[in-house]
Protein backbone atom coordinates (compact mmCIF):
# COMPACT_ATOMS: atom_id res chain seq x y z
CA UNK A 1 0.00 0.00 0.00
CA UNK A 2 2.71 2.34 0.71
CA UNK A 3 4.61 1.72 -1.87
CA UNK A 4 1.48 2.12 -4.49
CA UNK A 5 1.23 5.29 -2.23
CA UNK A 6 4.53 6.66 -3.29
CA UNK A 7 3.99 5.82 -7.00
CA UNK A 8 0.93 7.41 -7.10
CA UNK A 9 2.63 11.14 -5.46
CA UNK A 10 5.31 10.72 -6.60
CA UNK A 11 8.20 9.92 -3.63
CA UNK A 12 10.63 7.59 -5.26
CA UNK A 13 13.89 8.70 -6.79
CA UNK A 14 16.43 7.52 -9.03
CA UNK A 15 20.31 7.26 -8.20
CA UNK A 16 22.43 7.81 -11.10
CA UNK A 17 25.97 6.03 -11.77
CA UNK A 18 28.06 6.83 -14.52
CA UNK A 19 29.43 3.44 -16.67
CA UNK A 20 33.20 3.62 -18.27
CA UNK A 21 35.39 2.47 -20.66
CA UNK A 22 38.03 0.65 -18.89
CA UNK A 23 41.02 1.51 -21.20
CA UNK A 24 40.53 5.57 -21.32
CA UNK A 25 38.56 6.26 -18.47
CA UNK A 26 35.74 8.37 -20.68
CA UNK A 27 32.38 8.31 -19.23
CA UNK A 28 29.83 5.95 -22.14
CA UNK A 29 26.47 5.78 -20.20
CA UNK A 30 24.80 6.54 -17.34
CA UNK A 31 22.55 4.00 -15.35
CA UNK A 32 18.91 4.44 -14.01
CA UNK A 33 18.70 2.65 -10.14
CA UNK A 34 15.13 3.38 -8.38
CA UNK A 35 15.53 4.53 -5.42
CA UNK A 36 12.98 4.70 -2.51
CA UNK A 37 14.00 7.14 0.28
CA UNK A 38 10.46 6.40 2.74
CA UNK A 39 9.66 9.26 5.39
CA UNK A 40 9.38 6.90 8.39
CA UNK A 41 11.73 3.95 7.49
CA UNK A 42 14.16 5.46 5.94
CA UNK A 43 16.34 4.10 2.31
CA UNK A 44 14.65 0.97 1.93
CA UNK A 45 16.63 -1.02 -0.36
CA UNK A 46 15.36 -2.11 -4.20
CA UNK A 47 16.10 -5.77 -3.06
CA UNK A 48 13.07 -5.57 -1.01
CA UNK A 49 10.65 -3.19 -2.64
CA UNK A 50 11.11 -4.73 -6.02
CA UNK A 51 9.92 -8.71 -5.08
CA UNK A 52 7.01 -7.01 -3.17
CA UNK A 53 6.07 -4.48 -6.51
CA UNK A 54 6.35 -8.01 -8.73
CA UNK A 55 4.16 -10.02 -6.31
CA UNK A 56 1.36 -7.33 -5.99
CA UNK A 57 1.12 -6.56 -9.49
CA UNK A 58 2.31 -2.86 -9.41
CA UNK A 59 6.03 -3.88 -10.98
CA UNK A 60 4.66 -2.20 -14.46
CA UNK A 61 3.30 0.94 -12.19
CA UNK A 62 6.58 1.57 -10.81
CA UNK A 63 8.48 0.63 -14.33
CA UNK A 64 6.49 3.21 -15.94
CA UNK A 65 7.16 6.16 -13.36
CA UNK A 66 11.02 5.02 -13.37
CA UNK A 67 11.22 5.42 -16.85
CA UNK A 68 9.06 8.50 -17.20
CA UNK A 69 11.42 10.11 -14.37
CA UNK A 70 14.59 8.90 -16.18
CA UNK A 71 13.61 10.71 -19.61
CA UNK A 72 12.55 13.62 -17.59
CA UNK A 73 16.26 13.33 -16.24
CA UNK A 74 18.71 13.27 -19.38
CA UNK A 75 18.56 16.60 -20.59
CA UNK A 76 20.10 17.54 -17.72
CA UNK A 77 22.64 14.68 -17.44
CA UNK A 78 23.53 15.04 -20.94
CA UNK A 79 24.29 18.73 -20.10
CA UNK A 80 26.94 17.53 -17.68
CA UNK A 81 28.89 15.71 -20.27
CA UNK A 82 31.55 16.69 -22.58
CA UNK A 83 30.52 14.23 -25.43
CA UNK A 84 27.71 11.61 -26.20
CA UNK A 85 26.44 9.54 -23.42
CA UNK A 86 23.90 6.55 -24.03
CA UNK A 87 20.82 6.03 -21.16
CA UNK A 88 20.58 2.67 -19.12
CA UNK A 89 17.35 1.48 -17.59
CA UNK A 90 16.68 -1.89 -16.22
CA UNK A 91 13.19 -3.04 -17.00
CA UNK A 92 11.13 -5.05 -14.85
CA UNK A 93 9.82 -8.40 -15.48
CA UNK A 94 6.06 -7.25 -15.28
CA UNK A 95 6.52 -4.46 -17.47
CA UNK A 96 8.65 -6.47 -20.13
CA UNK A 97 6.25 -9.74 -20.14
CA UNK A 98 3.19 -7.73 -20.57
CA UNK A 99 4.44 -6.07 -23.75
CA UNK A 100 3.37 -2.57 -22.17
CA UNK A 101 6.90 -2.17 -22.23
CA UNK A 102 7.63 -1.38 -26.05
CA UNK A 103 4.36 0.83 -26.12
CA UNK A 104 5.26 3.03 -23.55
CA UNK A 105 8.64 3.50 -24.42
CA UNK A 106 7.67 4.00 -27.67
CA UNK A 107 5.65 6.87 -26.80
CA UNK A 108 8.66 8.52 -24.31
CA UNK A 109 10.94 8.32 -27.34
CA UNK A 110 8.71 10.30 -29.65
CA UNK A 111 9.52 13.31 -27.34
CA UNK A 112 12.86 13.40 -28.44
CA UNK A 113 14.50 13.36 -25.79
CA UNK A 114 17.09 10.90 -26.25
CA UNK A 115 17.48 8.96 -29.97
CA UNK A 116 16.75 5.02 -29.54
CA UNK A 117 20.65 4.65 -30.69
CA UNK A 118 21.39 6.48 -27.07
CA UNK A 119 18.93 4.40 -25.05
CA UNK A 120 19.54 0.82 -23.42
CA UNK A 121 17.33 -1.89 -21.64
CA UNK A 122 19.24 -3.83 -19.12
CA UNK A 123 17.17 -7.25 -18.46
CA UNK A 124 18.73 -9.83 -16.03
CA UNK A 125 19.82 -12.89 -17.31
CA UNK A 126 17.03 -14.39 -13.94
CA UNK A 127 14.17 -12.30 -15.96
CA UNK A 128 15.36 -13.71 -19.67
CA UNK A 129 14.96 -17.12 -18.27
CA UNK A 130 11.95 -16.66 -16.86
CA UNK A 131 10.60 -15.32 -20.54
CA UNK A 132 8.26 -17.97 -22.35
CA UNK A 133 10.15 -16.87 -25.41
CA UNK A 134 12.92 -14.27 -25.13
CA UNK A 135 13.58 -13.84 -28.29
CA UNK A 136 10.04 -12.86 -29.52
CA UNK A 137 9.72 -10.58 -26.28
CA UNK A 138 13.06 -8.79 -27.03
CA UNK A 139 12.29 -8.38 -30.90
CA UNK A 140 9.83 -5.48 -30.77
CA UNK A 141 11.95 -3.41 -28.09
CA UNK A 142 15.08 -4.25 -30.57
CA UNK A 143 12.93 -2.46 -33.48
CA UNK A 144 12.60 0.67 -31.75
CA UNK A 145 16.51 1.03 -32.02
CA UNK A 146 17.24 0.91 -28.50
CA UNK A 147 19.88 -1.78 -27.50
CA UNK A 148 19.40 -4.93 -24.76
CA UNK A 149 22.05 -5.20 -22.55
CA UNK A 150 21.98 -8.66 -20.16
CA UNK A 151 22.51 -7.80 -16.79
CA UNK A 152 24.03 -9.59 -13.40
CA UNK A 153 25.54 -12.22 -16.22
CA UNK A 154 26.98 -15.26 -14.37
CA UNK A 155 24.28 -17.02 -12.74
CA UNK A 156 23.76 -19.39 -14.26
CA UNK A 157 20.21 -19.12 -15.25
CA UNK A 158 20.40 -19.07 -19.08
CA UNK A 159 21.65 -21.61 -21.18
CA UNK A 160 24.53 -20.29 -24.29
CA UNK A 161 22.47 -21.54 -27.51
CA UNK A 162 19.47 -19.73 -26.21
CA UNK A 163 21.32 -16.51 -25.46
CA UNK A 164 23.68 -17.06 -28.80
CA UNK A 165 19.73 -16.60 -30.56
CA UNK A 166 19.01 -13.27 -28.47
CA UNK A 167 19.09 -9.94 -30.47
CA UNK A 168 21.48 -9.01 -27.75
CA UNK A 169 23.94 -5.86 -27.49
CA UNK A 170 26.03 -6.16 -23.90
CA UNK A 171 26.39 -8.23 -21.59
CA UNK A 172 27.15 -7.03 -18.29
CA UNK A 173 29.20 -9.55 -15.32
CA UNK A 174 27.23 -9.63 -12.20
CA UNK A 175 28.32 -7.35 -9.57
CA UNK A 176 28.94 -10.35 -6.79
CA UNK A 177 30.97 -12.63 -8.98
CA UNK A 178 33.15 -9.46 -10.72
CA UNK A 179 33.67 -8.69 -6.37
CA UNK A 180 34.72 -11.97 -5.58
CA UNK A 181 37.25 -12.37 -8.71
CA UNK A 182 39.78 -10.14 -7.09
CA UNK A 183 40.43 -12.66 -4.10
CA UNK A 184 39.18 -15.76 -5.55
CA UNK A 185 40.76 -17.64 -8.56
CA UNK A 186 38.00 -19.57 -9.36
CA UNK A 187 35.44 -17.02 -9.25
CA UNK A 188 38.71 -15.04 -11.36
CA UNK A 189 38.54 -18.19 -14.10
CA UNK A 190 34.28 -18.28 -14.51
CA UNK A 191 34.41 -13.82 -14.65
CA UNK A 192 36.85 -14.79 -17.47
CA UNK A 193 34.85 -17.31 -18.99
CA UNK A 194 31.62 -15.11 -19.06
CA UNK A 195 33.33 -12.30 -20.48
CA UNK A 196 34.50 -14.47 -23.44
CA UNK A 197 31.14 -15.63 -24.03
CA UNK A 198 30.54 -11.55 -24.74
CA UNK A 199 33.52 -11.35 -27.20
CA UNK A 200 32.51 -15.29 -28.80
CA UNK A 201 28.90 -13.51 -29.23
CA UNK A 202 30.51 -10.25 -30.89
CA UNK A 203 28.42 -8.17 -28.22
CA UNK A 204 29.81 -5.81 -25.49
CA UNK A 205 31.58 -7.41 -22.18
CA UNK A 206 30.90 -5.59 -19.62
CA UNK A 207 31.09 -5.30 -15.77
CA UNK A 208 29.51 -4.12 -12.75
CA UNK A 209 31.93 -3.61 -9.13
CA UNK A 210 35.09 -2.01 -10.76
CA UNK A 211 35.19 -0.22 -6.97
CA UNK A 212 39.53 0.32 -7.57
CA UNK A 213 42.16 0.84 -9.93
CA UNK A 214 43.50 -2.79 -8.94
CA UNK A 215 39.88 -4.03 -10.02
CA UNK A 216 39.63 -1.90 -13.36
CA UNK A 217 43.11 -3.63 -14.28
CA UNK A 218 42.11 -6.97 -13.48
CA UNK A 219 38.94 -6.92 -15.52
CA UNK A 220 40.88 -5.09 -18.79
CA UNK A 221 43.20 -8.21 -18.41
CA UNK A 222 40.19 -10.61 -18.36
CA UNK A 223 38.81 -8.69 -21.70
CA UNK A 224 36.03 -6.36 -19.97
CA UNK A 225 35.34 -3.51 -22.17
CA UNK A 226 33.24 -1.05 -19.65
CA UNK A 227 32.29 -0.85 -16.21
CA UNK A 228 30.92 1.04 -13.33
CA UNK A 229 31.45 1.29 -9.52
CA UNK A 230 33.05 3.11 -7.27
CA UNK A 231 36.46 3.44 -8.94
CA UNK A 232 35.13 6.12 -11.31
CA UNK A 233 33.13 8.21 -7.98
CA UNK A 234 29.66 9.34 -8.84
CA UNK A 235 27.68 11.65 -10.65
CA UNK A 236 26.17 15.26 -9.35
CA UNK A 237 24.59 17.14 -12.02
CA UNK A 238 21.84 19.88 -11.50
CA UNK A 239 18.76 18.99 -11.63
CA UNK A 240 18.86 15.49 -11.65
CA UNK A 241 19.79 13.73 -8.29
CA UNK A 242 22.56 11.28 -8.50
CA UNK A 243 25.03 8.79 -6.64
CA UNK A 244 27.46 5.67 -7.25
CA UNK A 245 25.45 2.90 -6.65
CA UNK A 246 28.59 1.48 -4.92
CA UNK A 247 28.42 -1.43 -2.26
CA UNK A 248 25.10 -0.74 -1.39
CA UNK A 249 23.60 -1.64 -4.41
CA UNK A 250 22.17 -4.93 -5.00
CA UNK A 251 21.54 -4.57 -8.67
Amino acid sequence: HELRDAIAHDRLALRYAARHSLDSGERVAVHAYLRWPHPARGEVSAAEFLPIAESTGIAAALSRWALTRFLRDIPALRTAAAHRLRFSFSALKSHLATGALRSDLEALLASNTVAPGDFELRISERVLAGLADPAATLRPLVELGVTIIVDEFGRGFTSLPRLARLPIGALQLDRRLALSASADPVARRAAGAALAIAHALGVVPMSAGIDDEAQRHLFMSLGCAEGLGDAFGAISVSGAEGQSPGRRNAR
